[in-house]
């Protein structure tokens, strides 16, 4: 993950990188990313959910951090 480049300002790519973490069951980086995430559109109430999650949690593979992907053309 080290080698993955983002765009700082887009939360969807902190989303991703969350989910990424939590592949990695690497806690303290998913809620790193969420946190960044929640703090670019605090608005998204589910992201206030999921670092609820993340925080408490047992096991952080268990908070249900999902991907959509949409398809566009290129």
């Amino acid at each position: 993950l080290k080698v993955l480049s983002l765009d700082q300002s887009n939360t969807s790519a902190w989303i991703l990188m969350a989910r990424l973490y939590q592949i990695e069951d690497n806690r303290s980086a998913v809620i790193m990313a969420l946190t960044k995430a929640f703090r670019l559109n605090p608005k998204i109430s589910e992201l206030k959910y999921l670092l609820h999650l993340a925080k408490n949690i047992e096991d952080v593979k268990q908070v249900p951090i999902t991907i959509k992907v949409r398809e566009s053309g290129i």
